[in-house]
């Protein structure tokens, strides 16, 4: 008997690239973060600010060194993964669980695939010889798409009854609450840097600072020590807080790196 892990194809989306996740089961709705659960919620219109960002992530490389991860528009160190039978949000720790569940395989939804064991129908999209190579990056706008826990294979980010997320194994009788279409982030209607990295050079803030140079828009108070994006290996340690600048100015973030030996 074979093994159900659901959508065979994997989605390559373009990344690192700033995206929204719009509900299938529910249209217009879309996934955002409140206290640190993700759920879905409608789309206000008009759009606001504060929405639009809880309702962005950055998809970068997965913290597994394989995969995906989606790191968070509004707290740019906290990544979704799972927690226990939920989906959350997270502040990176370095450690090996956190990366295990906060790394995901993104699956094409396709209509047209059949469940594994089951005898192909028409249109010939079991055949394999169309679709394109899985190491081609996505050029769709709207890819549906499924979540699937890299270290739980078969087990999905799915839509529960109360618009929350949580993670269950993967069943095709109800397949639209698993699936979520990749749209261009909503946050980029207020800033095209979020994909950009986390990164604030101290020296060269202070002397744009000195320059006195009419773009840049960060407060001495948050020139601390730098921050880059988190590496396998790396763990957070207490510390003053650091700032990550962009286009949009600098972003108070509340914890430090330390390297692990």
């Amino acid at each position: 008997t074979s093994i159900d892990l659901g959508p065979p194809r994997r989605a390559m989306p373009p990344s690192p690239r700033a995206y929204s996740l719009e509900s299938v089961a529910s249209p217009g709705h879309f996934v955002r973060h409140r206290s640190l659960r993700l759920c879905i919620d409608a789309r206000p219109d008009p759009l606001v600010e504060a929405f639009a960002f809880d309702a962005s992530f950055v998809l970068v490389p997965g913290l597994l060194g394989h995969g995906h991860s989606f790191r968070s528009a509004s707290c740019p160190i906290d990544y979704i993964r799972s927690q226990e039978s939920h989906m959350v949000l997270a502040g990176y720790d370095g450690s090996a669980e956190m990366r295990t569940h906060a790394t995901f395989e993104l699956r094409r939804a396709s209509d047209e695939r059949k469940r594994p064991g089951t005898a192909p129908g028409g249109g010939g999209a079991a055949s394999g010889g169309s679709g394109g190579s899985s190491s081609e990056a996505e050029s769709d706008e709207a890819l549906k798409t499924c979540l699937m826990l890299a270290g739980a294979p078969g087990h999905y980010a799915c839509l529960g009854k109360d618009g929350g997320l949580g993670v269950q194994r993967y069943r095709h009788s109800m397949a639209s609450s698993f699936q979520f279409r990749l749209v261009p982030g909503l946050a980029r209607a207020f800033a095209d840097d979020l994909a950009a990295p986390l990164v604030c050079d101290e020296a060269l803030a202070s002397e744009d600072l000195s320059a006195g140079a009419s773009d840049v828009d960060i407060p001495e108070a948050l020139l601390q020590p730098s921050f880059s994006l988190p590496r396998p290996g790396e763990r957070l340690s207490g510390g003053s807080a650091v700032a990550a600048t962009g286009a949009r100015g600098a972003r108070p973030l509340p914890r430090t790196f330390e390297a692990v030996d």
